[in-house]
């Protein structure tokens, strides 16, 4: 089993174990001897879209206030 925190993919990548997209804000996190990159392509920086993923049958209320704010319309 592996942990998919932040920090943990972060430690990783430190350590040599591999590459991560990241939000801009952990740009802001030097001291972990990673180098970070802005992506780009042909026209400049670049946006990349995010994806949530849940299973219909989770009914934590947690999940639903989640999908409310990143969905008001649903």
């Amino acid at each position: 089993m592996r942990s998919l925190s932040r920090e943990s993919i972060l430690s990783e990548v430190g350590s040599g174990e591999g590459i991560s997209l990241q939000c801009e804000t952990a740009a802001g996190l030097t001291d972990l001897g990673i180098v970070f990159k802005p992506v780009h392509d042909g026209n400049g920086l670049t946006r990349l879209g995010y994806m949530a993923c849940w299973k219909p049958t989770n009914t934590n209320p947690v999940v639903k206030t989640f999908i409310d704010f990143i969905d008001p319309g649903a």
